[in-house]
């Protein structure tokens, strides 16, 4: 099946705040992860920034919460990073939001993603390092979480554009749990219609809103 990738329009992207890291070592074990200083001492019941310039909350027994919300609200991914709230005019960030699907998710990802499965090349036909291609798009994917709390929390009034983008985030979740342990060329490519009818719907509804 012939899969094309989309253009996308201009967007300004905004700007992420940084700070200073810290020094440590991360250690993983059956309950989960947990920090140690250089100093010997096993921090708890705090936020901890990484040297990666990444939050994570350390629980009252010095574990990383995953996939949860810290006692003063904010939450965090399945990775244990800290999800930083959207924030911004609807007009701004739908478009944001529309725009990354478009590029990141479908043209640099599951458009990419089956037509390698199909013949070994990428959505145009050329040759791709699907490894490297599967990696930057788990990194991109991370801000959808961001995405899908900013649209749930809008008024009434994106009532439809909410449904679009539930049904699309929800696709978008079986897709990625397809592909996320590795991609094969298997010469038959993986179904994307159900996405494509979910991403059209959303779009629409996006520039309905402009």
């Amino acid at each position: 099946m012939r899969k094309t990738k989309l253009l996308l329009t201009a967007i300004t992207m905004s700007i992420i705040m940084s700070s200073t890291a810290i020094a440590g070592t991360w250690t993983q074990d059956t309950t989960g992860w947990y920090y140690q200083n250089d100093d010997g001492t096993y921090p708890a019941n705090q936020w901890l920034q990484d040297y990666d310039g990444k939050w994570y909350y350390l629980n009252e027994s010095g574990y990383m919460l995953t996939n949860g919300t810290a006692p003063d609200g904010r939450i965090v991914g399945t990775d244990g990073t800290w999800i930083q709230p959207v924030i911004g005019e609807p007009k701004t960030i739908l478009r944001e939001i529309n725009n990354w699907v478009i590029g990141d998710i479908w043209n640099h990802g599951y458009c990419d993603f089956s037509r390698y499965e199909y013949d070994g090349k990428d959505s145009t036909g050329q040759s791709i390092d699907i490894d490297y291609a599967l990696q930057l798009f788990k990194d991109s994917y991370k801000k959808k979480a961001g995405y899908d709390a900013y649209i749930n929390s809008l008024p009434d009034e994106y009532t439809a554009l909410k449904t679009a983008w539930n049904k699309l985030s929800s696709e978008s979740d079986k897709l990625y749990k397809h592909f996320e342990s590795g991609i094969l060329q298997t010469g038959n490519d993986t179904d994307t219609a159900i996405f494509v009818q979910y991403r059209e719907s959303f779009s629409k509804c996006v520039s309905e809103k402009k």
